[in-house]
């Protein structure tokens, strides 16, 4: 689904000149309060749907970065809700990971560790978002639902093998 999703929306541009999500077309026929037929239930299900991935595969973004698009979040909102779902998801996993995965108990050790990296990697990703216009921050979040979906399909194969 992620990998249909992110082709779909980065492929529809080079096919059509309608409009590329759900909220502008809706939006043209009848205003904001039409903006997407699932927007009461379809918050319920982005967030259902982020929770069984997250629990899943620790990978609870793609639902609610699907959702923000249809809904045509601006940027700096879409942001915004992205860091508070990621920083309340990793909170509860480095909180729970002692009693649930008792043999992962060194995983705190394992963060410090990787600590370095990941504030060199928030610190250029701050840099390369201040270059990026709206239609390009659209197209790298589709290539990151793509690339996640991808990466789910392959974790599967390989433990089939």
């Amino acid at each position: 689904m992620l990998i249909l999703y992110a082709l779909n929306s980065l492929l529809r541009p080079l096919l059509t000149l309608a409009p590329t999500s759900l909220a502008q077309t809706a939006g043209r026929a009848g205003g904001a309060d039409s903006a997407f037929v699932l927007a009461g239930a379809g918050v319920y299900l982005a967030g259902f749907l982020a929770g069984l991935l997250g629990g899943a595969y620790n990978t609870p973004g793609p639902p609610v970065i699907i959702y923000g698009t249809l809904q045509g979040w601006p940027r700096n909102e879409f942001r915004s809700i992205l860091q508070a779902l990621f920083l309340f998801s990793s909170a509860l996993v480095i909180a729970s990971t002692p009693w649930w995965r008792p043999s992962h108990r060194h995983g705190g050790t394992h963060y410090l560790i990787g600590l370095p990296a990941l504030l060199l990697g928030v610190g250029l990703g701050a840099q390369v978002d201040r270059r990026l216009d709206h239609d390009r921050f659209r197209q790298v979040l589709n290539v990151m639902i793509l690339l996640t979906g991808l990466v789910l399909i392959a974790q599967e194969l390989s433990r089939k093998v």
